[in-house]
């Protein structure tokens, strides 16, 4: 096996496991660690939580000195700052490891390099990139987030053939079981979900995660509400977790100044689940980073057209696949220069 080939096999092995953590560890990142000698996993370790510890602390603790000279894999640089948790490189300079092979720099300010150059000054061998877009890609709401300071935002629309995403006058369902699961799934995953007043009126949801099998993580419940007319009986304010109501002096509530104190909030993602106007805002505005369409082979006729107008006029990556007896199309915009 090639020295790439073995890097590449490892590192996958790190984004694996980081890939356990998506959902649990914002405001950080989902982080991922193998530690290897002679070709042979040693420890492996991957952060679970924000404030526990970090994926290279989970695997290094439990060896001690057997990893004297051996080489560790991680999707993110190391930490070198004390935060709710001690420095990574400390403890990585401690074990003896001779080489840390990193998928991508880290963009958070207090790190941006930094980690890197500690472990050189201490003789321990760095090499960057291996597997970079596989790594940015599992961590792109943290790099959002730390270079925009704003949510990763995900709109999500449930859409007919006909392009109706509902009715005015009542509920309908559009989706099937599958993808109704898939939504509930990215529920799990992000930090927060917005809908409009409109949605909680007309439908009267719970937007609480309800994964079949197994528990889920109610994300934060955010309603953009401008004059205050919900009910305090919506479902939505007596399910458990945290619902925000958003409100507005002049009547429309300043969605970038929102995702502003989202941000500082620690909020790294955000699903917008509608309705129709909010959607359109958040379009208009171009503050979307990905367009989940979820489109179902109902015809409705009559009923809320999707703002596809606004949806489709830069595309930058275009990605589909079939769930149960829906569609869904994955579009990423074309980010503004």
């Amino acid at each position: 096996m090639t020295s790439l080939k073995r890097d590449k096999e490892f590192m996958s092995m790190a984004l694996a496991l980081a890939r356990r953590g998506l959902g649990r560890t914002s405001p950080n990142p989902a982080v991922g660690c193998v530690i290897v000698k002679k070709s042979k996993v040693l420890a492996t370790g991957f952060h679970k939580k924000a404030g526990f510890p970090h994926a290279e602390i989970e695997a290094i603790r439990l060896h001690g000195a057997k990893l004297k000279g051996a080489t560790l894999y991680v999707n993110l640089e190391p930490c070198c700052h004390l935060g709710r948790t001690p420095p990574c490189t400390d403890a990585i300079i401690r074990s003896g490891i001779r080489e840390v092979i990193v998928g991508m720099k880290d963009p958070d300010p207090k790190v941006s390099g930094r980690g890197l150059r500690i472990l050189r000054k201490a003789g321990i061998k760095v090499r960057t990139g291996v597997l970079q877009k596989e790594c940015e890609e599992l961590n792109e709401a943290y790099l959002v987030h730390r270079s925009q300071r704003r949510p990763f935002v995900i709109l999500k629309m449930a859409m007919t053939l006909d392009g109706k995403v509902g009715r005015r006058d009542r509920q309908v369902r559009i989706s099937g079981r599958e993808a109704i699961q898939f939504g509930h799934q990215l529920r799990n995953e992000v930090d927060a979900i917005l809908v409009g007043r409109g949605t909680v009126l007309n439908d009267n949801p719970r937007l609480t995660t309800r994964l079949e099998g197994k528990k889920g993580k109610n994300p934060i419940r955010i309603v953009l509400d401008s004059k205050l007319k919900l009910s305090p009986k919506a479902r939505v304010f007596r399910m458990p977790g945290e619902t925000i109501v958003v409100t507005a002096k002049k009547g429309r509530v300043d969605l970038k100044d929102l995702l502003k104190k989202l941000a500082e909030r620690g909020i790294v993602s955000l699903l917008v689940e509608g309705g129709a106007e909010i959607w359109g805002s958040f379009l208009r505005e171009k503050l979307v980073d990905r367009v989940i369409l979820l489109l179902s082979p109902r015809i409705l006729r009559d009923g809320i057209s999707a703002p596809l107008g606004q949806l489709f006029s830069k595309i930058q990556g275009f990605k589909s696949q079939k769930i149960g007896s829906d569609l869904l199309i994955e579009i990423n915009p074309q980010p503004e220069v």
